[in-house]
């Protein structure tokens, strides 16, 4: 991809492994399953940056759970986020969706 002013185009890769339990998958009416995610990415210096013509990349690792139930998520997480930001959790497509539509 290419940004107005950059010298080279964004470049990026990532990885995804997702791991999930046969009897979920193969489950009669399966459409999702909870499955543990690890996560790698290494792309080009983000535009906003503004790191130039310098050497380098970026890289990113990450891992966590698809498709679990909330009653899943970590007690502290939970707590944390009514505290903060309740709507995260009271409605999570109402932020997620807007992402979901937009024309990138």
């Amino acid at each position: 991809m290419t940004f107005p002013g950059a010298a080279e185009p964004f470049r990026y890769a990532e990885s995804n492994t997702f791991h999930a339990k046969r009897h979920d998958l193969t489950r009669p009416g399966a459409t999702r399953v909870t499955s543990e995610v690890s996560f790698t990415n290494v792309c080009s210096w983000r535009p906003w940056m503004e790191m130039g013509d310098r050497p380098g990349h970026l890289t990113a690792t990450g891992i966590g759970r698809q498709n679990a139930t909330p009653a899943s998520l970590p007690p502290a997480f939970v707590e944390a986020t009514m505290l903060r930001r309740p709507e995260v959790l009271k409605n999570p497509s109402a932020i997620l969706q807007p992402l979901w539509d937009a024309k990138g």
